[in-house]
């Protein structure tokens, strides 16, 4: 009995520290993508992941299964992470939900933040090229 009490303990310290992220999850893209179909030259290339994407004796066909099996799982994983935060949102009182979005705006803001840095320093790192080429001429 003691043991099931902290797995059920454990799984809800889990799923509390998985809240602030996977609130908005659904809301964001994702920065690449885990399998891709693309069309170039009238020919439909299915790009999957890994470690399938390094199998190279894979038909057209199974590649073409393994993209859609993939698909599924991550509709059914987003849905399931979209059930899991509207259970533990019923569960949070007002106070809490205050503080899970003011996490959440946070989280945002910083995130933001961090490319927008990143983007700066890359567009200095390329005029700071341009410049060092000006001043060999």
């Amino acid at each position: 009995m003691g043991g099931s009490k902290f797995l059920a303990l454990s799984l809800l310290g889990l799923v509390t520290m998985c809240v602030p992220s996977l609130s908005r999850a659904a809301d964001q893209p994702t920065t690449k993508p885990a399998a891709d179909v693309q069309e170039s030259d009238g020919k439909t290339t299915i790009r999957l992941f890994a470690p399938w994407s390094k199998l190279t004796t894979l038909s057209e066909e199974q590649k073409s299964q393994i993209h859609a099996i993939h698909m599924k799982c991550l509709a059914e994983i987003k849905a399931l992470e979209a059930k899991q935060t509207s259970d533990i949102m019923v569960l949070l009182n007002e106070d809490q939900k205050k503080e899970l979005r003011q996490i959440e705006d946070k989280t945002t803001a910083d995130r933001k933040m961090k490319t927008a840095d990143r983007k700066n320093a890359k567009d200095e790192a390329s005029a700071g090229n341009g410049k060092d080429d000006a001043k060999k001429d």
